[in-house]
């Protein structure tokens, strides 16, 4: 994926991936040890910060790759 600057394109690319893998928010925010209202709040923030991200794809079993590609 090329980031084009837009969070929303990051948030549905992890929503897609929860979704295929079968994973709750409700479990997410139960793994990370707070309200899935707080997991909703923190991934609906305007800017959702690469430690958010981490959290929530560590708990599913994910690692997140960033990768820098010159234009």
């Amino acid at each position: 994926m090329i980031y084009n600057g837009d969070n929303k394109q990051i948030k549905n690319e992890i929503k897609k991936l929860l979704i295929d893998e079968g994973i709750t928010f409700v479990s997410i925010a139960n793994k990370l040890g707070i309200s899935d209202n707080q997991l909703n709040n923190t991934f609906n923030k305007v800017n959702l910060s690469f430690n958010d991200i981490y959290k929530m794809l560590s708990v599913a079993g994910y690692k997140m790759k960033i990768e820098f590609v010159k234009e």
